[in-house]
């Protein structure tokens, strides 16, 4: 038996582009600077928040860089702060040694001060975006990481970077079931005007006969290829999530996902049906209740609602959701039919970019005031571009739990979560360091 949450109801990246020089500074109102951070031979914390997305992937890489070796706590006297232990008390400050690799070396190359990293409870990538950016006012959340599922925007304020570290898509689903069967790739074009072309008393966009429609005054599956009669029951995922505001970007300029959602099932009453839910979970879909779909007319009792339905969701997360055991999703994938050939949302054409809806995901920073703490020397040796999440195999060190180069460790835990690991290249013109991730500043799209 799946155990689900029954509802939480609440632009796109085609590359990294040419960068920039220079960085604007972010000052919040009230806010209120932490001191500096160095390589300070004591434990610092690394909060990470935002994007549902990428939370279970981030908490995975978080475990795996805090349990790497660092430098060594236990020594006579004991001492009980947490901090390395002085190898020469006659000496100021804290002489370290450091816990051995693979092969038995000393090693201060993968969590040298044992950081912590943790993730809070996902609210969204914007919504983290905008606690980071907020970070030392009064009442904000304190983050030293926004997990984002979207690229930054023009809105956002300068001086935030953007560290992609693996890619993912947006692919649109359906579900197993007579209404959809016969549809397997849609264009952009019918994929917009599923979602979005719709307004209040019009006939939606996707019924018209200019669109490839049926023309029999209301949107089935029949207009996009598959059962006429059929309505199209759309779903689109919450408020603040990065998936949707993503996958609306590539829908095109004014697009919004919930327009064909009828006001009622976009209300947060749930006692009326909802049809809008947390992002890149289809279960609720799946367990959905007659009054989530009340305009299917002969549903099936036990499935209702998904044979008729559309819906969109990331790429990892669908690979992560099939293989676990049991799968928690009966989603299929669609693919996207361009220049007449249905490219299907495959790792090669997710990593290529043939695949329309393929995008990147991100760790963001506060790189404008790495020198005054708001962007920490902990958070750089875990998510920056020579730091552990990115750095290559030939800068790690084996893993002396299992032997394995830490860069293959990331790798596998990426993969192991659906997503696809970026290759070694020119992390950008803001950083050209060689490295496993990409880096964007909001500055740069501002």
């Amino acid at each position: 038996m799946r155990s689900s949450t029954r509802r939480l109801v609440a632009s796109a990246a085609a590359g990294i582009s040419a960068l920039l020089a220079g960085v604007a500074g972010v000052a919040p109102a009230g806010a209120t600077s932490p001191p500096p951070y160095a390589v300070n031979n004591q434990p610092d914390l690394i909060r990470m928040g935002g994007s549902d997305t990428t939370e279970t992937l981030m908490n995975s890489l978080a475990k795996l860089y805090n349990e790497a070796p660092g430098c060594i706590l236990t020594g006579t006297p004991q001492n009980l702060d947490g901090k390395c232990f002085d190898f020469n008390s006659a000496t100021a400050g804290i002489q370290p040694q450091y816990q051995l690799d693979a092969d038995g070396n000393p090693t201060d190359k993968a969590n040298p001060d044992h950081d912590v990293a943790y993730g809070y409870a996902a609210v969204g990538s914007s919504t983290g975006i905008t606690q980071l950016a907020q970070r030392g006012t009064t009442g904000i959340q304190t983050l030293d990481i926004a997990r984002s599922s979207r690229a930054p925007r023009s809105s956002d304020v300068d001086g935030l970077r953007f560290v992609a570290y693996a890619k993912d898509a947006i692919p649109w689903v359906r579900f197993p079931g007579t209404p959809a069967s016969g549809v397997s790739s849609l264009s952009v074009t019918q994929i917009r005007n599923a979602f979005s072309g719709c307004a209040p008393g019009v006939q939606p966009e996707i019924d018209k006969t200019v669109n490839g429609g049926n023309n029999n005054g209301v949107a089935d599956w029949g207009d996009i290829g598959g059962a006429t009669g059929e309505p199209l029951v759309v779903w689109a995922a919450q408020d603040g999530s990065g998936t949707r505001s993503t996958f609306d970007g590539f829908l095109g300029s004014g697009a919004n996902s919930t327009n064909c959602i009828p006001t009622q099932f976009k209300d947060n009453n749930l006692a009326n049906g909802e049809r809008r839910i947390l992002e890149n979970n289809s279960v609720p879909i799946e367990e959905a209740r007659p009054i989530d779909c009340p305009e299917v007319t002969s549903p099936d009792p036990a499935n209702p609602c998904a044979p008729n339905s559309i819906f969109y969701m990331s790429y990892g997360r669908w690979n992560e959701q099939r293989a676990a055991n049991p799968p928690q999703t009966t989603a299929i994938l669609g693919s996207i039919t361009v220049g007449g050939n249905a490219i299907p949302p495959t790792e090669a054409n997710i990593v290529s970019d043939a695949y329309p809806f393929s995008r990147f995901v991100y760790n963001v920073i506060r790189y404008d005031t790495f020198a005054t703490g708001l962007a920490s020397a902990a958070v750089k040796q875990f998510a920056y571009t020579k730091g552990f999440l990115c750095k290559p195999a030939g800068a790690s060190v084996k893993d002396p739990r299992t032997g394995a180069n830490f860069r293959t460790e990331v790798e596998d835990t990426i993969r192991g979560a659906g997503f696809i690991p970026l290759p070694l290249g020119t992390s950008g013109s803001r950083d050209a360091t060689q490295s496993h991730c990409r880096v964007i500043d909001t500055k740069d799209v501002n």
